[in-house]
């Protein structure tokens, strides 16, 4: 008669196979994800940073708006975004986009000056002076008492990517 086997040396011998199979899995999948990363020779893009750095969550009071309908204000601190990154991407000219997300949002035409350029009436192009974007707010809304949110974006180029931030704005 043959002996036995017990219930543990079955056990044993099948938790041992299982270790080699995982084992050998393992040591495949990491001689293919090296040699993925040995052969590629695609350029890291860089990455352009974007911190609020003064403006955000301010209240101001509107007033009729000598132009037409609706009001104007004018915000106390200019929005200021610092701009961190690689050296190279953030040599030459720089500009963010400061945009009025809602409908009812409009910046004043009176901001213009040598680093801010209006694109159209909820959208200005700021340029990166010293790593830092500023830009004197006045907004014209169609009514009061509402919450605004003015977004920036990098003016990206050849693969950078960048974050974008936003300044919530209370017009009262």
């Amino acid at each position: 008669m043959r002996p036995r086997r017990s219930i543990t040396s079955v056990t044993r011998a099948s938790v041992a196979l299982s270790a080699l199979a995982i084992g050998v899995i393992a040591f495949g999948c990491a001689l293919g994800s090296a040699r993925v990363v040995h052969t590629s020779t695609a350029p890291l893009a860089s990455t352009l940073r974007l911190t609020i750095v003064a403006g955000a969550r301010q209240r101001a009071h509107a007033f009729a708006a000598s132009t037409g309908p609706g009001y104007e204000t004018e915000f106390a601190q200019s929005l200021v975004v610092r701009v961190d990154g690689p050296r190279a991407a953030l040599s030459g000219k720089r500009k963010l986009r400061f945009a009025c997300l809602e409908a009812a949002c409009r910046f004043a035409a009176a901001v213009e000056g040598d680093d801010v350029s209006r694109v159209d009436p909820r959208s200005y192009d700021v340029d990166v002076v010293d790593g830092r974007a500023t830009l004197p707010l006045t907004l014209s809304t169609d009514a009061i008492g509402a919450t605004y949110t003015v977004r920036v974006r990098a003016r990206v180029r050849n693969g950078e990517r960048a974050n974008e931030v936003s300044f919530r704005l209370e017009v009262r």
